[in-house]
């Protein structure tokens, strides 16, 4: 059966609030909410020039958090990792590119980056949680693992324990 982007959507959507939610509030996340759900025009902007997913107070404060969710496939590898797209062939404005921009211009952006891997057949998922100034400082100063999909798109991926060297 062919996938859609509703379909993608709607199970993201129930894995988010599976397992990426209870792992944001167990980091001290409180009232976290999807930016995704709804498909008001002002989340659609945040998700689409900002790259924010989701949102949630920590520590009194609200924060923004992008939020990346793979579903573990069979004999699939590079599941210790961020990934953050680094190239598409259409040559719009990548993930990288948008936080390196707003960044340096402290425009909105994530505070943090969620990555989450789902193994849907033994009910369980990983989650890895870094603040996103500190994963872009670490592909600006280290060689990333570059992964290119069947279309294309290319990915950089930084492992969990190279980010914690």
């Amino acid at each position: 059966m062919a996938t859609t982007f509703k379909n993608d959507f709607a199970k993201s959507q129930k894995l988010f609030e599976k397992f990426t939610r209870p792992a944001l509030e167990l980091f001290g996340f409180k009232k976290v909410i999807s930016i995704e759900k709804g498909g008001l025009p002002l989340n659609q902007e945040l998700d689409r020039n900002c790259g924010i997913d989701a949102g949630g107070t920590k520590d009194g404060d609200f924060m923004f958090i992008a939020s990346r969710i793979i579903e573990i496939k069979p004999y699939g590898s590079d599941y210790d990792c961020f990934s953050l797209r680094n190239k598409r062939l259409s040559n719009t404005e990548t993930e990288i590119e948008k936080l390196e921009r707003k960044i340096k211009f402290g425009l909105p952006c994530p505070i943090w980056h969620v990555q989450t891997f789902v193994d849907l057949p033994l009910n369980v998922a990983t989650v890895a949680i870094v603040l996103t100034k500190q994963l872009i400082n670490f592909l600006t100063d280290y060689k990333a693992k570059i992964k290119t999909t069947n279309n294309g798109t290319e990915f950089k991926l930084v492992r969990w324990q190279d980010l914690k060297r």
